[in-house]
């Protein structure tokens, strides 16, 4: 609204002053920085608004849920929510914020962030599978080595008959046909 007064001058001329007053007015927006975290068995969400008039934050979230709190802070244009729920095994990968003012509403899904613990939690699944591959493989090559050793003797105590000629296919020849994989037939190729 605009108000009108009569000022007059030191010469005697009569102006008029007009004084206005704006009132600005933008849909609320939802920035990049909110975000969730869910930490042991709480899911923390932070949602900062911007929007004039102040915007208010709610979470559809808190429709199936009993026990949270809520707490929201607000300055000049900015309202900062946060949300903390008790979670057991959650599932959702994201949480909606949802910010209304009186030119209307917006909404945003919040990506969870992993807590630092579900990262260390994670590397030390790695890790564990990492090493149980490799017991395993070393357990196939141990067991590889004895039978090819057990082979080896057996060999040793026939009587030899002509010469033992491993061809490229891995089979040995002498008395009779053993076959073996490629580095059982390098293997026997450097002995004899």
């Amino acid at each position: 609204m605009a108000q009108r007064s009569p000022v007059r001058s030191s010469s005697g001329n009569i102006t008029t002053e007009e004084t206005v007053t704006l009132n600005e007015k933008f849909l609320p927006k939802i920035l990049n920085t909110s975000v969730c975290v869910v930490q042991w068995d709480v899911l923390s969400c932070v949602c900062i608004s911007e929007g004039l008039p102040l915007p208010t934050v709610t979470w559809p979230l808190l429709e199936t849920h009993t026990e949270y709190s809520v707490t929201s802070t607000a300055s000049n244009r900015t309202v900062t929510s946060t949300v903390r729920v008790s979670v057991r095994n959650h599932t959702t990968t994201a949480v909606q914020c949802v910010s209304t003012n009186e030119n209307g509403e917006v909404r945003q899904n919040l990506t969870i962030l992993p807590s630092q613990r579900a990262v260390e939690l994670g590397l030390r699944e790695i890790i564990f599978s990492i090493a149980v591959v490799s017991l395993v493989l070393n357990v196939i090559f141990i067991i590889h080595c004895v039978r090819l050793r057990n082979l080896l003797k057996k060999m040793k105590q026939k009587p030899r008959e002509g010469t033992i000629h491993v061809t490229k296919s891995g089979c040995l020849f002498s008395s009779g046909r053993l076959c073996f994989s490629q580095w059982e037939a390098a293997m026997l190729t450097q002995i004899y």
